[in-house]
């Protein structure tokens, strides 16, 4: 049996989908950042303290590691830079719609013109007249914002596939970097002086 497509209902599903899938991007955007801080941290740490494997052995693969570390993060905070590349869509205010269909309804009762070839239209209810061209107001409403949030959704999913290789590429770099300062916690003394603070001994001066 036939069963009619109800395709503004569709499209609302749809549109509510999309703004849940705009909403998980977001999170793995935030949560990618909060990664790239990290990784941020430990370079500054390599950075500020090469001193201590300079003449070391790894010295040589700690400036690979940190060179590709650099270099994804520099890639990625590009690719970040393109994570909104467009404005979301969202359905006016109640507000707003009751106001349209409002004027709807004026518009079929008050202002519009009598037509003497259709005579039954002068029979017809207003506010049904004014429905039927609300419910293709909402209908073009739902339609353009699924389209327009539905492309902006898949760029920002490619552009956060592409950063997690960067990302990946960029943890990997900073705890190799990392790793090449793991022979110096077990060296003994290394950059450690022992300072002894002395009390002076008070001398008495007065002469009896």
């Amino acid at each position: 049996m036939y069963e009619k497509i109800n395709r503004l209902e569709l499209y609302k599903e749809m549109y509510q989908k999309e703004l849940e899938v705009k909403e998980t991007l977001t999170n793995r955007f935030i949560s990618n950042l909060s990664v790239l801080t990290f990784a941020s941290a430990g370079l500054a740490f390599c950075v500020k303290n090469v001193h201590d494997i300079q003449d070391d052995k790894v010295f040589p693969y700690f400036l690979v590691f940190m060179g590709i570390a650099i270099l994804s993060i520099i890639a990625l905070i590009i690719v970040f830079i393109g994570f909104v590349p467009g404005e979301t869509y969202y359905i006016p205010t109640p507000e707003i719609l009751e106001q349209y269909y409002q004027k709807l309804v004026s518009h079929y009762t008050t202002s519009y013109p009598n037509d003497e070839e259709d005579p039954e239209k002068d029979e017809k209810d207003p506010e049904e007249l004014a429905d039927n061209l609300f419910s293709e107001h909402l209908y073009t409403v739902y339609k353009d914002a699924t389209t327009n949030n539905m492309e902006i959704n898949h760029r920002r999913f490619n552009i956060i596939s592409r950063a997690n290789t960067f990302l990946f590429s960029t943890i990997v770099g900073t705890l190799l970097a990392l790793a090449c300062y793991v022979p110096t916690f077990f060296e003994d003394d290394a950059n450690v002086q022992k300072v002894e603070v002395v009390k002076p001994k008070i001398v008495d001066e007065k002469k009896e």
